[in-house]
């Protein structure tokens, strides 16, 4: 993945192509910022945008007062680009109960497109209502 060449965000010089580097990499960490959604990428550095930004950087670096600001060669472009996905070729872990294979391949698949390393699956079936099934309870 490529960096930024110049600041995106609230004060930012947010060039079209940097814009749409961090619009890029912010979607990949989605799952750390639910319940917001995917940005479009656009280029604009829009309040969507921003507001990402700032959740990354609170959820993420744990910074107490995000900035808003992504700035080239500085920290919050390094969490976006050092922390996507899992290691290379690491595959990511499945722990608790056993899934089909093609259902575990399924969950593997949104886990690295998620960037997270596990899931714990707690449950395999159950109904509508809650209730497990006779075979999930047999277990």
């Amino acid at each position: 993945m490529s960096t930024i060449s110049g600041s995106v965000g609230k004060g930012g010089v947010n060039r079209l192509d940097d814009v749409k580097t961090v619009q890029t990499l912010l979607n990949q960490h989605i799952a750390k910022l639910v319940p917001l959604m995917p940005v479009i990428v656009t280029g604009k550095c829009d309040a969507q945008t921003i507001l990402m930004i700032e959740q990354f950087q609170r959820r993420v670096l744990h910074l107490p007062k995000p900035d808003g600001r992504v700035d080239s060669g500085g920290r919050t472009i390094a969490a976006l680009i050092g922390a996507v996905g899992s290691a290379p070729g690491m595959e990511p872990r499945l722990e608790g109960n056993e899934l089909p294979v093609p259902v575990a391949k399924i969950l593997k698949e949104i886990l690295k497109a998620a960037g997270l390393p596990r899931a714990t699956v707690t449950s395999v079936v159950r109904h509508a209502d809650g209730r497990l099934s006779r075979a999930a309870r047999a277990r």
